[in-house]
């Protein structure tokens, strides 16, 4: 059994190079950036679970209740995702999460899990400001 405590967590991320800092008792901040833009990454570990979250995935400078399709959009795409699922948090932004059972963790499933969220950020980065695009709107997009 691979139980994953702070020190192992803390393990990989130096393993895989990247720097990272603590906000919180298990609650770690770090990130990457792509071609498109740099991604913010929190991860979280409790007694169950490990959950990264690329948050904001997107920070949208426009009122959601005005575009009622983007919520079907979002829907939409999210269909089409494996592992990995998008949502709206309490202020907005656009959040993009993994779960993973913490006691099977481990360094092959995290490197798995950051290359899963690289590739879908991306992906979602894309489809969603091609919607806004659609709509002939230009969003700032941060």
């Amino acid at each position: 059994m691979n139980q994953c405590t702070s020190d192992v967590l803390e393990k990989y991320l130096k393993t895989y190079g990247w720097s990272f800092r603590t906000n919180g008792q298990g609650v770690w901040m770090t990130g990457w950036a792509s071609e498109k833009r740099s991604y913010p990454l929190r991860i979280i570990l409790d007694e169950s679970f490990i959950t990264l979250n690329v948050q904001p995935l997107l920070k949208l400078d426009v009122d959601l209740e005005a575009y009622p399709e983007l919520a079907v959009t979002l829907l939409e795409v999210n269909q089409h995702c494996h592992l990995v699922k998008i949502a709206i948090d309490e202020v907005g932004d656009i959040v993009l999460s993994l779960s993973l059972v913490s006691e099977f963790f481990s360094y092959e499933l995290f490197s798995t899990s950051i290359g899963l969220l690289g590739y879908y950020s991306d992906y979602l980065y894309d489809e969603i400001t091609s919607f806004f695009d659609r709509l002939g709107q230009s969003i700032q997009v941060s």
